[in-house]
């Protein structure tokens, strides 16, 4: 027995909690980071263990229950961004974003985001990442 070909964003297009659990093992099984944060309010609902802390400063485990919103605070543009094409697209494939890290250095990001109506009766955002799609930016110098 095999399960759905994913062909694109929509194989997550009304999944339920089963099809979003299978797709988090997919993901790790190919090496990727997965996350899941609430559409609600940007509290990370998980995380898995591939999210070295070279990339987020935290370790993984530290990240389910963080509120990601602070740490979009420099790059709201990004982030209305993303919020917006997600709503209207629901998948948005190497989304590059910028994010001020736990530890105030700022980090750029490539991510492919997923959105998902009902998972654990939230709607979520679901972000796929290789674990080496990201950079240390430098601050812009004070004039």
């Amino acid at each position: 027995m095999t399960g759905p070909v994913r062909q694109d964003g929509t194989y997550l297009l009304g999944a339920n909690y089963v099809r979003v659990n299978d797709f988090i093992k997919e993901k790790r099984e190919e090496g990727l980071i997965v996350v899941i944060t609430s559409m609600w309010n940007d509290v990370c609902l998980h995380t898995n263990d591939l999210l070295a802390p070279e990339r987020g400063i935290l370790q993984p485990h530290q990240w389910t229950g963080f509120n990601y919103r602070y740490l979009w605070r420099d790059s709201r543009d990004d982030y209305n961004e993303l919020i917006d094409r997600l709503t209207r697209e629901r998948y948005i494939p190497k989304f590059q974003y910028t994010l001020r890290r736990p530890d105030g250095t700022l980090g750029r990001y490539e991510t492919d985001y997923y959105l998902v109506d009902d998972y654990l009766n939230v709607p979520v955002r679901i972000g796929v990442s290789n674990v080496n799609a990201w950079e240390l930016i430098s601050e812009p110098l004070a004039s």
